[in-house]
């Protein structure tokens, strides 16, 4: 069964079929309701709990299965770490891949809908808050990572790419406690896990800002005349 992390508000729009819309046909009426609400959604502390909790749970689960291989770690402790693990991990992963699913389909709605006067003739220059005042295009443009949740957004992702590196940088210049002795594999099954993790959720963070940043820049003058484009 597959988790819809997406509000009801918005599932309409992001279920809709926009491939088969013909050229005369597009809604732009409907554009400025469409990204309101859209953009609301892109915003959804419900999806962004819901990584939080995957990316928690992914890593304790990490930790509970590098205990497993841990040298003097009684049998007990060994089984209840492997059994603790794979739940945290059963529970983690599917509920990562659905917030990322979820996310990528809201964040693909967005660009459309907000790219929607570029299909138009004329590139859809004066089209209402959409190439028709080059200031505020330029200023609307540049301001666009600072609105909503965007920059909690940014700022989990740096969390997350920066969390593993600077667990190894504690492992290479840190102290070395007496229960770090013989633990070479307990620390590198761990290691590779939360690298893992930490850059794949970064990585899944930046993607779906710099998609809605990129689209939301189509707008500025400045940028439309460094690449030449009309």
């Amino acid at each position: 069964m597959t988790v819809d992390l997406i509000g009801r508000e918005a599932r309409p729009l992001v279920e809709r079929d926009v491939d088969g819309i013909a050229p005369e046909e597009l809604p732009l009426w409907e554009r400025a309701r469409s990204l309101k609400i859209l953009r609301r959604e892109c915003d959804s502390w419900t999806r962004l709990a819901a990584g939080l909790a995957a990316w928690s749970g992914a890593v304790v689960g990490v930790a509970a299965l590098a205990t497993v291989v841990s040298h003097d770690a009684p049998w007990w402790l060994r089984i209840v770490s492997l059994l603790g693990g794979a739940v945290l991990l059963g529970g983690a992963v599917p509920t990562g891949i659905a917030a990322w699913r979820s996310g990528r389909r809201v964040v693909d709605a967005y660009c459309w809908w907000t790219l929607l006067p570029e299909r138009l003739p004329g590139g859809g220059a004066g089209v209402e808050q959409w190439r028709a005042d080059p200031v505020r295009d330029a200023v609307e443009a540049r301001a666009f990572v600072f609105e909503g949740a965007q920059v909690v957004r940014i700022g989990a992702a740096a969390v997350s790419a920066l969390a593993p590196v600077t667990f190894l940088d504690v492992l290479d210049r840190g102290p070395r406690p007496t229960w770090w002795e013989g633990e070479t594999l307990a620390l590198a099954v761990f290691s590779l896990g939360f690298v893992a993790i930490g850059l794949g959720t970064a990585a899944v963070l930046i993607w779906g800002q710099f998609r809605a940043a990129r689209a939301a820049t189509e707008r500025d003058p400045i940028q439309r005349w460094l690449l030449r484009r009309r």
